[in-house]
């Protein structure tokens, strides 16, 4: 909090003024926050007093005080990233050599690094070194080359493999990770001139065993207490003894008279089942590739305009990679996966050129992949000529071996047979990349449903029956002329429900670079699916006149969007939390405010209590009113979004009351996290704690200890279009009042909406 404010040229708080028509005095004051990663917001407002209306030279008195315009401020001290590191050999963490992994000649072991992010800030191209310090032998094969984002508390992997040719051989690496901070200017973007945040340091150990001695296997669940033998010890299953055994000169001894007399009937000769041979196993080898100015590590990276970075499946012209200029230097990714049951050898990939210019030499030029794995490939590609587009498909293809590497019989999808040596052809897949012409139109859309993207079922926006959800659809001129007279088509394509009232009925014009919003209305009943799929289109400028509309159309990509409701009775189930998380849970009481009457307009406040939430992280809580007698809702729904400061808190939502016929109704809340996934809920319609009625009106206005106990408590407002996480201020950080000028107070309290 701010202290020790104090006016200019004095010791008191209070400047005595007077403040003529035009000056400007100035009030400081302190403030000092303690940790890493905190932020501060505040507001401030003065107020002065207006000259006696019989003495210009004295304040009046009795006059109205005037105001200043609120003012907010923000400060914020630098974020603490860290990186942590743990190895480890087929499992084993092998610190020394004490518990170092003992392992077969050739033997290939598989070694992991799972790297944390222990930090508060989220980290950038994650990247490994790995180095042998004592013995023979490096880890090869290590994938992935980068980590392109580590969010704050989640691990990630880097795999590779270890393999030692020869008994009695020792081996020790040490491997270190290292990640970009985030950009000061946009923390979703990683700051390439910050200084890297360096792991610790984390070592593995591995030993094969003497030449012709089998390593012993390690204690499992299964053999707890496994261990070999050792070489001087009975074999209890040994038939051997101190009698003497029969030789040519001492026959063995005939059967005692006690022992049968009757003449055995010898056995006929068994003869072996012939071994049924060896079924040939079934290769399979998949391609996949992306082009653009880096190369593919998992996940694509869409362009956000015209030669902007980014790597993209460009499967046909539409969707192909747009460069910045001419000859600019691109990279082409083939990612090859072995998903058969056999490895393979020598995988290579081939590219064939459909359209405009070839492509550089692909490295590796063979690799080995086994089951399961992926490997990227990569070339490089210069960009078109303007107007020009780059096509191509590629192929890869591989030799089917066996465990020891042996080259075998394989069987295609088919069931066709092939002999050993014949290689395995991947699927054919294409890219496409082209270099826009100068003032080439472009015209992009997007499309929200409840600010949910809500791209396919599994991300489909879940609305409550009767509900009407705001569809927005942001149009951005990507391309490099101005547009005019943009309009908006919406296709619902599946389900039912039609996005209505969609305003406004064109966009005159959208400058380069500028983006524009049609907004539109939703609404479904219960148990109902919706998706639509929009699209815009303008007109270029005229060619004469580019301040004037032309005639030649421009029309943007097609995005789609999803909206679900529940079935009838169907609960809403939140997302179970990760192991090791608490649950978050929610408690409610909800009362009219200052116990009115029930009518329409009236503010219902619901309290809600929580528990269990992350600290930090922004979660959004929504309320809506439920008739008790009929359970279904009333239409009267609020929703505030909030940053809990630590695990366990309150907050209040208020709801304006829009059925006065319902006599008793119900507060339903439904907490959701940053990601739209459900939390927590609070559905009870018989829970008397959530339920108003219109008999309240004659229950006594609340206590002033109610009102107190009832205030937010350890959480920060957050105002729309704030960051979605932040590090908040601790609750029992001190406060102190905002003290207006020259009297009167203006109190800075918890739950005060704020940009955080």
């Amino acid at each position: 909090m701010v202290t020790d404010i104090k006016a200019e040229d004095s010791d008191s708080d209070v400047f005595a003024g007077p403040l003529k028509p035009g000056e400007t005095t100035t009030f400081t004051g302190k403030l000092v926050l303690e940790e890493g990663g905190q932020y501060h917001a505040d507001r401030a407002k003065a107020e002065g007093v207006p000259p006696s209306p019989d003495n210009p030279d004295e304040p009046g008195e009795d006059e109205p005080k005037v105001p200043s315009e609120p003012n907010e401020g923000h400060a914020k001290t630098p974020s603490e990233p860290k990186l942590e590191l743990k190895k480890y050999i087929n499992d084993n963490d092998a610190q020394d050599w004490d518990t170092a992994e003992e392992v077969l000649p050739e033997e290939t072991s598989t070694v992991k690094f799972v790297v944390t992010n222990t930090g508060d800030v989220d980290l950038f191209n994650i990247t490994l070194s790995d180095e042998t310090v004592e013995g023979v032998g490096d880890v090869v094969n290590i994938t992935p080359d980068q980590i392109d984002r580590l969010n704050v508390g989640e691990s990630a992997e880097f795999i590779g493999e270890l393999t030692l040719t020869d008994g009695n051989q020792t081996h020790k690496n040490v491997a270190k990770a290292e990640g970009v901070p985030p950009n000061p200017e946009n923390p979703d973007e990683p700051g390439l001139d910050q200084p890297k945040v360096p792991s610790n340091e984390d070592p593995a150990h591995a030993e094969t065993p003497e030449k012709d001695v089998k390593p012993n296997p390690r204690p499992t669940e299964a053999n707890p207490s496994a261990e070999e033998k050792p070489a001087d010890e009975p074999d209890p299953q040994d038939d051997s003894s101190d009698e003497p055994q029969p030789t040519e000169d001492k026959p063995a001894p005939q059967p005692s008279s006690t022992q049968s007399s009757e003449e055995e009937t010898p056995s006929e000769p068994v003869t072996e089942e012939p071994a049924e041979p060896t079924k040939p196993g079934m290769p399979k080898l998949e391609l996949k590739k992306y082009i653009g100015t880096e190369e593919f590590t998992g996940e694509e990276k869409p362009q956000g305009q015209p030669g902007a970075d980014g790597v993209v499946d460009a499967q046909d012209e539409s969707k192909a990679f747009e460069a910045k200029d001419a000859g600019q230097d691109l990279t082409v990714t083939f990612v090859v996966t072995n998903t058969g049951d056999m490895d393979l050898k020598d995988v290579s990939v081939a590219d064939e050129l459909t359209d405009a210019i070839k492509i550089g030499e692909i490295s590796p030029a063979k690799q080995d992949i086994k089951k399961g794995q992926s490997v990227n490939f990569t070339a490089t590609l210069k960009a078109p000529e303007a107007g020009k587009l780059h096509a191509d498909e590629a192929k890869a293809n591989g030799v089917p071996v066996d465990d020891e590497g042996k080259e075998v019989p394989w069987t295609d999808e088919d069931g066709n047979e092939h002999k050993p040596g014949e290689p395995v052809d991947s699927n054919e897949d294409p890219a496409h990349a082209k270099t826009p012409q100068p003032g080439e139109p472009k015209l992009e859309l997007k499309k929200y449903i409840n600010d949910n993207d809500a791209q396919d079922w599994d991300a489909a926006e879940n609305l409550k029956a009767g509900e009407k959800a705001t569809v927005k659809f942001v149009v951005t001129n990507t391309g490099g002329v101005d547009l005019f007279n943009i309009t908006l088509t919406d296709e619902t394509v599946e389900g039912v429900g039609v996005v209505e009232n969609i305003t406004p009925d064109q966009i005159d014009r959208l400058n380069v670079g500028q983006s524009a919003e049609f907004t539109g209305e939703l609404t479904l009943a219960e148990n109902e699916e919706h998706k639509d799929v929009a699209k815009a289109q303008g007109v270029e400028p005229n060619p004469e006149n580019p301040n004037e509309p032309g005639d030649k159309p421009v029309e943007s990509n097609e995005d789609p969007a999803h909206a679900k409701t529940p079935k009838p009775g169907e609960p809403v189930v939140p997302v179970p939390p990760k192991p090791g998380e608490p649950e978050p849970k929610i408690t409610t009481d909800a009362a009219i405010e200052g116990n009115g009457p029930l009518v329409a307009g009236a503010t219902v406040v619901d309290t809600v209590s929580f528990t269990g939430l992350k600290v930090g992280q922004r979660y959004e809580l929504e309320a809506a009113l439920m008739c008790k007698a009929s359970g279904e809702s009333t239409g009267a729904t609020a929703k505030v979004a909030f940053v809990p400061q630590v695990a366990d808190g309150q907050i209040n939502v208020p709801i304006s009351v829009t059925d006065a016929n319902c006599s008793e109704q119900v507060a339903f809340e439904t907490l959701r996290d940053k990601s739209g996934d459900v939390v927590a809920v609070h559905h009870d319609i018989n829970d008397a704690a959530q339920t108003v009625t219109a008999e309240d009106v004659t229950k006594p206005a609340p206590s002033p200890e109610t009102v107190e106990k009832k205030r937010d408590r350890n959480v920060t407002v957050v105002s729309e279009g704030a960051p979605e996480v932040g590090k908040a201020v601790a609750p029992k950080t001190p406060r102190r009042s905002i003290k207006a000028i020259p009297s009167g107070s203006l109190v800075l309290e918890e739950g005060m909406p704020s940009r955080i």
